[in-house]
């Protein structure tokens, strides 16, 4: 965890409005419940409305259904060190929080084997530099790794907003201004700055706010596996020919949704293992169901 500097959610104008409008940050999920347009692609859901009903998770199968962030080092910065077009800026702080997970890299927020770190564990992080030397020696380009929230959050915990340029900072300072939706004005200008290249700091969320961390909220682990990534295969750090989670990896995933151990030994491959989870409908029950996933899997897989 030292080694994580701030959090950040990289967006656009017309999503920041969105999002300072609504007082937090939604999940794809909550998005889609709620009719929260925001620009860009929103998982696989195809639906316009659910009528603010559940949504099967299958429409999710895609990408993790949470909020999205990069988590920045003095070496990611060192890698890539200009601020995007606008980032959300969070303090270390967030990570006190027990809802969420770490990818070394961007893989749609699958829960994923030696790739995924979640609070508990969060203390295992390999040294980012390590990693970021891997996939240079692996010729992967274009690397980005992810933090993944499994429930939104408050817009009260903002601690930064950067932008890259003087005419978007004052495109942002316009819309905060006039919109009569927004209330907290003032605090929300005071936050915004203007940086080309991103700053190699620590960043805290002020006290003041800090009860508005989701302490309550746990981590959500039966999604479905990253066999149906469908993107670029990049190896799994730090295995050169490894680009899928294992059988036995996969097996445990199910045993945290409670599948006996008789039903998993005639299971001989991850397709069929999907079919039968899907089938039972455990990715949407414990995804509504959190407290009921088994606590003593989970701890043994992610020690």
């Amino acid at each position: 965890m030292e080694q994580i500097l701030y959090l950040g959610h990289q967006t656009n104008l017309n999503n920041l409005e969105k999002i300072l409008e609504s007082d937090y940050l939604y999940t794809s999920y909550e998005r889609k419940k709620f009719n929260i347009k925001y620009e860009g692609l929103l998982s696989m859901t195809n639906e316009t409305n659910f009528e603010n009903k559940e949504i099967p998770m299958k429409h999710f199968k895609g990408e993790f259904p949470g909020v999205y962030m990069n988590y920045y080092t003095k070496d990611t910065i060192s890698k890539n060190n200009f601020t995007p077009y606008i980032l959300i800026v969070f303090g270390q702080e967030l990570l006190e929080q027990n809802n969420y997970h770490i990818n070394l890299y961007d893989h749609n927020g699958k829960i994923m084997e030696n790739i995924t770190f979640p609070k508990q564990n969060i203390d295992k992080l390999p040294n980012i530099k390590d990693v970021l030397d891997f996939y240079d020696k692996n010729n992967v380009v274009g690397y980005y790794n992810e933090i993944v929230f499994h429930d939104k959050i408050s817009t009260k915990l903002i601690t930064k907003i950067w932008c890259n340029s003087k005419e978007t900072y004052d495109k942002i300072t316009e819309f905060i201004t006039s919109n009569k939706k927004i209330k907290n004005k003032k605090e929300l200008l005071d936050l915004l700055e203007v940086h080309y290249k991103l700053p190699k700091h620590n960043i805290h969320i002020p006290k003041s706010v800090l009860s508005y961390l989701d302490m309550k909220s746990i981590p959500y682990y039966v999604f479905y596996f990253d066999n149906t990534y469908t993107g670029v295969k990049i190896p799994y750090y730090p295995y050169k020919t490894k680009y899928y989670s294992s059988l036995t990896f996969c097996k445990n995933i199910a045993r945290i949704a409670n599948v006996p151990d008789d039903v998993l030994k005639n299971i001989h491959d991850i397709p069929t293992l999907a079919k039968y989870m899907e089938k039972h409908k455990l990715f949407d029950y414990y995804f509504h169901n959190r407290h009921e996933q088994n606590k003593d899997v989970i701890k043994k897989l992610f020690s």
